[in-house]
């Protein structure tokens, strides 16, 4: 399906993105990313020095499923169930480890993270909540010696080990709830890592658990030329077809 993809900066400005920024990239380096070969998620730990390697992992409230949540039926993505005390602390971490070989990635790759997520409502900013609920995307740089990442977070955990190499707030990159939302991030690896781990960590109170109930369509990509200095996100949603009822506006 084809997609709008929106510049998001911090002053709220918007534009249309096109493909004049990157060379045509290389193949996903995560495995499943668009969930749909049919492998469930492991309930395991992330260990840099014994993996699982190249597989999605999540505690057990984490799950693949079909249909629903604006999907449909043979469309699958991870689901975040939401506990159904509300009262009830619950945390959530989507991860998945890629082992690498040297040379793989070289200081200065340029890298571009491209995802889907479902936001939902009861935003913790607009609740007052910003130290409870947390929706965040993570991509670490990790070595042999890097503690774990752990799918069901506790406090001193130890998250997040190694070197962040881009972070971004799910929460701060729309408005937009209940429905899937397209971003994506270009950034530079400025050093080599045994090992790269992707991580969407949720934590929050019952159905408050970050605002975030699915992931979809999660690819890690190699481009050929550098992205434009600086990080930037690219938003698309639902909203493009408002923008493509405009331009058939003009046209008339």
């Amino acid at each position: 399906m084809k997609r709008l993809l929106f510049f998001a900066s911090a002053a709220a400005m918007m534009m249309l993105s096109t493909d004049a920024a990157y060379a045509v990239p290389s193949e996903n380096l995560l495995t499943n990313g668009d969930f749909q070969d049919g492998t469930p998620i492991a309930h395991s730990d992330f260990n840099p020095s014994t993996g699982p390697f190249n597989i999605w992992l999540g505690p057990g409230d984490v799950s693949i499923q079909e249909n629903g949540t604006g999907k449909s039926a043979g469309d699958f993505f991870a689901a975040f169930e939401l506990p159904a005390d509300p009262t009830e602390l619950g945390a959530a971490r989507l991860v998945q480890g890629i082992d690498l070989n040297p040379g793989d990635i070289p200081p200065g790759t340029p890298l571009f993270l491209g995802f889907d997520f479902f936001p939902v409502n009861g935003s913790p900013a607009e609740l007052n909540l910003p130290e409870i609920a947390k929706s965040e995307l993570y991509v670490l740089g990790l070595n042999d010696s890097d503690g774990p990442v752990r799918v069901s977070p506790f406090t001193g955990d130890g998250f997040p080990p190694g070197d962040v190499i881009f972070s971004q707030n799910l929460l701060n990159l729309t408005s937009l709830r209940n429905q899937w939302v397209s971003a994506g991030a270009g950034f530079p690896i400025n050093q080599e890592y045994d090992f790269i781990a992707v991580v969407f960590n949720a934590e929050g109170l019952g159905s408050l658990r970050g605002d975030l109930a699915g992931v979809d369509n999660v690819s890690l990509r190699k481009n050929v030329q550098a992205p434009e200095p600086g990080t930037f996100f690219l938003i698309g949603s639902a909203i493009s077809a408002i923008i493509m009822a405009r331009h058939r506006i003009k046209a008339d």
